[in-house]
Formats: C-alpha cells, structure tokens, sequence
C-alpha cells in the first residue's frame, strides 16, 4: 500500500493515540468471584492458542437465549483482562445487547453509523470508564443500522485503529434466538464463543447456532457451559 492511498483510506478517523472520552458509566458489576475469574484467566489462555492473530483480538460472545448471561462473561472477560493481565481492552456492543443497555442508562446513545458516513473522531463514541478500567462503545444506535454499517470501508478502516489501540476487543451481541446480530459480525472477529447455560437447551439448539455462525464464514472457538451444576461438590471434581 502506497503512503499516499493509506492516507486517503484513513481520512478523518482518530490517530491511535488519541485519548477516548472519559465519562462516568456505571455497570453495576459485583466484586469478582475468585474462581471464577480464574476461570476466565484460563479462558484467556486457551483463546490465545486457538487465535491465529497475534495484537489486537477480536473475540465475540454469543448466548443463545434470555438469560445466557453472555454480557456478563464479556464484561468479566474486560475487567479479568485489564486488572489481572494489564491488557488494553474495548467492549463493542451491539443495538440491544446487555452492555448497550449500561450505556443507554447512562445517557450515551451514539452508535458507529456516523463515524461511516461523515469524518467525525471515533473518539467521539469510545468511551473510557474506571470500573472495570476499560473503553466501551455501542457499535449501531439503532438494530436496522448494523447491516449497513458494516457494509461500509470505513467501518472496517475504523476497527483495524482499533485492532491497533487494544490488546482485546470483545463484542458483546444479544440472544441468537431474537436476531442476527451474532452471526453478521462474526467474520470480522477472530472467533466467537457461544454461552449456554448448562441444561437449559438441547444440543440442536446448540449446533443450529453454531451452524448459523459457521454459515457467515466465522469460526467458533468453542461453548462456555454457564451455571454448571454438580452431582458432588466442585472440589471432589477438581481432585478426579
């Protein structure tokens, strides 16, 4: 690529280094659960032998239905990643998932649709908060908005910045059985891990979404079995 055609391409986008807006957002997360950050940290770990990209990784979390909780293990993914790791990490959600929902309660509604369109900063959707020490950013303000918007050239421009700027970008999307959101960005991510919670749905429901995610040429990573229960206790499992 030519210096003159990556100038044009990046035209009117944020340099890397510039600092996202700082704002009070307030997510109501409980204090980390010991072994369940653990868990994550594993997480971490088994997600970085199976991604082939080595800066900037693009995870995405799926659940299936209401209640899954997928926007809780993207959330403690972040806050494991940036304190216990001291990674750079940026949460992008989607029109109606768990997180968009924390930053409409506190009153930031803007989406990436203008961004795509106009040469207004990326910074001016990026939002940069304490608790858990992250940057946060509502893809589409809108659910009609998310096709076009990641039909655009800037859009893609846009995410390579930020492949860039953080360590981990994890997307947060809501349930598969309410809307698409899911399988549509998941070709833009290195891979997608799909939440279930544990005997709640049959293992068709299961392959259906991983089919679908299959179908748009992303590439599942595995399933997290959410509130596992045990027949004995937890700590006679660890010891088989």
């Amino acid at each position: 690529m030519s210096r003159i055609f990556e100038a044009l391409e990046y035209a009117g986008l944020a340099p890397v280094e510039e600092p996202e807006n700082n704002v009070e957002v307030r997510l109501n997360l409980p204090r980390p659960i010991p072994s369940f950050e653990e868990k994550l940290l594993g997480l971490y770990q088994r997600i970085d032998a199976l991604v082939e990209n080595r800066s900037g990784r693009i995870v995405s979390f799926a659940g299936l239905t209401d209640g899954d909780d997928s926007s809780t293990y993207v959330l403690e993914m972040a806050r494991a990643g940036s304190v216990r790791l001291g990674k750079r990490i940026l949460v992008l959600a989607t029109c109606n998932s768990g997180c968009a929902k924390k930053l409409r309660d506190s009153g930031l509604t803007k989406g990436w649709e203008g961004i795509s369109h106009s040469a207004r900063s990326i910074n001016d959707v990026v939002y940069q908060i304490s608790e858990p020490p992250i940057a946060i950013s509502q893809l589409n303000a809108t659910k009609d908005a998310l096709p076009t918007l990641l039909a655009s050239p800037r859009f893609m421009n846009t995410l390579r910045l930020m492949r860039k700027r953080y360590d981990w970008i994890f997307i947060d999307t809501p349930p598969m059985n309410g809307g698409f959101d899911a399988a549509m960005l998941s070709p833009i991510a290195d891979g997608t891990v799909v939440v279930v919670n544990a005997g709640k749905v049959r293992w068709q429901v299961v392959r259906h979404a991983v089919d679908q995610i299959a179908a748009q040429q992303g590439n599942v990573l595995g399933v997290a079995l959410n509130r596992r229960r045990y027949v004995i206790p937890d700590f006679i499992y660890r010891q088989l």
